[in-house]
């Protein structure tokens, strides 16, 4: 979910301590997953959004929910890589559950959804499960798993009105491989037309410049621009 003005002004605000904070957790030790150390550090969350990591209690206020996490670790939220959360469950209890053992992310298959659901609504159900404390970021099928059954539902020109959704951050999963290793050319067409970014070769001269600097970032900036400077390439 992009980031407003108006929230990012916020967040700046609790940071400073100039304004309170939703969500305080105090007394614990942060893993910082980068170097695999355990620090002492207060955390200030504002809305949906972490504000603030350190020593200060500065932006805690009168309405401010304070956690006491002494002796425990506070880590940061975890991500599932790869998930079907409409098979067994529905995705809102998939989401409950997972959240109990800090799962914040999952990248999910969308299949379920794009089989089932009315199209007409298949944007304003991604994004309102892409908006639940669990975050869902959506692999959307271009193609049914078997060539049995085919659907108009899989048309590319219906599958488009959802492909530039924030939510939806990759096609897949692929599940017929062997139409692409034989080169079919419908499959090909269907990649071509599907595929959100450009070919990201070394001949690609936008593409060199992006991740020259990237590459020159310092770790932690160069983890959150990265995703940001793929999608720029565009």
């Amino acid at each position: 979910m992009r980031r407003t003005l108006e929230e990012i002004q916020a967040l700046m605000q609790v940071a400073r301590g100039e304004r309170p904070a939703d969500l305080a957790l105090v007394g614990g030790q942060v893993l910082f997953v980068q170097s695999g150390e355990l620090l002492p550090a207060n955390v200030a969350v504002a809305g949906r959004r972490i504000a603030y990591v350190g020593p200060s209690r500065g932006c805690i206020g009168p309405r401010t929910q304070v956690l006491d996490c002494t002796g425990r670790v506070i880590a940061p939220g975890y991500v599932e890589p790869h998930t079907h959360p409409t098979h067994l469950i529905t995705p809102v209890e998939f989401a409950r559950m997972v959240l109990r053992t800090g799962t914040t992310t999952v990248a999910a298959d969308s299949l379920t959804i794009l089989s089932l659901a009315d199209p007409s609504r298949w944007g304003e159900l991604l994004e309102t499960l892409h908006r639940l404390p669990v975050q869902y970021l959506w692999f959307l099928r271009f193609q049914r798993p078997t060539r049995s059954g085919e659907s108009e539902r899989f048309d590319l020109d219906l599958l488009e009105t959802v492909l530039h959704l924030p939510s939806v951050v990759a096609v897949g999963e692929f599940t017929r491989w062997t139409e692409l290793y034989r080169g079919e050319e419908t499959v090909l067409r269907r990649l071509v037309r599907a595929r959100r970014l450009p070919e990201n070769n070394p001949n690609n001269p936008k593409f060199r410049l992006f991740i020259e600097a990237w590459r020159r970032l310092p770790l932690p900036l160069a983890n959150l621009l990265g995703p940001r400077i793929v999608r720029s390439l565009g």
